[in-house]
């Protein structure tokens, strides 16, 4: 007797099947079973010896063998023949959130939980030190911006959570600044709580960096005042450390050793390129431009030209086509020195009203969500995007955009 059972979640099928199959009995013949089986039988009315005994008795239990035991034989060939092993996601290409294994028995203690089943590919364009009104409505010196509002959500009642940089980037990862100043967190790698990297780490999901001014995968900038390369691979002093988020993280200089070979890490932006040709971006990805391109030292041209450089690429991507899973977040950190504004979703976020827009499919077009938010709510909103449940911080006090998602 075989069973056969299915087991199916989002990203793991565990199948075993064994065929249940009815045996002929062993003797269809009108001599009585008792008489072969003692090798008794009768001939011209007298009972003599037909078969030996022994004999008899072993053919018997060699066909029991047969119809028994054959079936086991044939279930552990079947259970065999499975590919066995642990799902474990890497980069993942545009058209599929999820990866899915066929295994045999429960996976390993030490292989990452499966991907969610909900997890899209994030894109965030960090910008730096602008106020809502210098750039919603400004046509003049931001155009390629501006004629990106009629195809996403603008999060019109967003506050910083306060001045300086490093808070906001520190914030949206782990829902807290912990100790950072607004120029740095004391050294490369001095963070060890919950990130957004831990929960996807937890996972098996790839995060990544793009960052403009680097020479290679995992630079460090030596510590200073302002973090900063010099020269950066522009041949400029324009590369800002502390307008990244993952060099902070213990959990993110552990990748500089491995970077190379692809997987989680920060990189110059010529590699945005070549995962953008061969669909291998991580599930969250953080593109900084240098200072001049981000706001920081330059202009509102500069800011604009750098978005139209590297973003149509990526909106024209399968990632942002109908049936695609992309969402693109442009990201201010804080508004203009002097804009002490104060809103988000308790009153307190003083560093002033910035600008936050949202584009994918699935996030409503031409559209404005009111939602009172400050980088928590960033926070909160990747989370829930990748697939978790909100857990970082303040992030879980906060409200959902609801206004933002289309309704499914």
């Amino acid at each position: 007797m075989r069973t056969t059972a299915t087991l199916a979640t989002n990203d793991i099928t565990i199948s075993s099947a064994t065929t249940a199959r009815r045996t002929k009995p062993l003797y269809a013949s009108s001599v009585p079973v008792f008489a072969i089986a003692t090798g008794i039988g009768t001939i011209g009315g007298r009972r003599k010896w037909t078969i030996p005994f022994l004999l008899v008795v072993v053919l018997l239990m060699a066909a029991l063998s047969i119809g028994c035991g054959g079936s086991h034989s044939t279930a552990a060939s079947s259970q065999n023949s499975q590919s066995a092993g642990a799902a474990t996601p890497q980069a993942s290409s545009d058209t599929s959130s999820t990866t899915s294994a066929s295994i045999t028995g429960a996976p390993s203690a030490s292989a990452p939980a499966a991907v969610q089943s909900s997890a899209r590919h994030i894109f965030v364009m960090s910008e730096e030190n602008l106020s809502y009104s210098s750039v919603v409505g400004n046509t003049s010196q931001m155009p390629y911006l501006n004629s990106l509002l009629s195809t996403g959500t603008l999060w019109t009642n967003f506050y910083a959570n306060q001045h300086g940089s490093m808070h906001a980037y520190i914030e949206t990862m782990s829902g807290t600044a912990f100790t950072c100043s607004g120029n740095d967190c004391g050294a490369s790698g001095a963070l060890t709580g919950p990130s957004l990297m831990d929960l996807m780490n937890a996972k098996g999901m790839v995060w990544k960096g793009y960052f403009d001014g680097l020479s290679s995968c995992g630079q460090l900038a030596p510590p200073s005042s302002n973090w900063i390369i010099n020269p950066d691979s522009n041949g400029k002093q324009n590369y800002y450390q502390r307008h990244t988020p993952y060099p902070w993280y213990a959990v993110g200089t552990a990748t500089i050793a491995t970077c190379s070979k692809g997987g989680n890490g920060w990189w110059p932006m010529s590699k945005f390129t070549t995962d953008l040709a061969n669909k291998s971006f991580g599930y969250l990805n953080w593109i900084t431009p240098d200072g001049t391109n981000d706001g920081h030292d330059g202009t509102l041209q500069q800011v604009d030209a750098f978005m139209a450089k590297w973003l149509p690429q990526l909106l024209a991507s399968s990632y942002f086509q109908p049936g695609g899973d992309g969402i693109l977040i442009i990201w201010w950190d804080e508004a203009t020195l002097g804009d002490n504004s104060c809103g988000g979703p308790d009153g307190t976020s003083c560093g002033g009203r910035i600008p936050m827009i949202v584009i994918g499919p699935g996030i409503q077009a031409n559209n404005q969500d009111p939602t009172p938010a400050n980088h928590d709510s960033v926070s909160r909103f990747i989370q829930e995007q990748l697939g978790f449940t909100p857990s970082l911080g303040a992030s879980v006090n906060v409200p959902d955009f609801s206004q933002t998602l289309e309704l499914q």
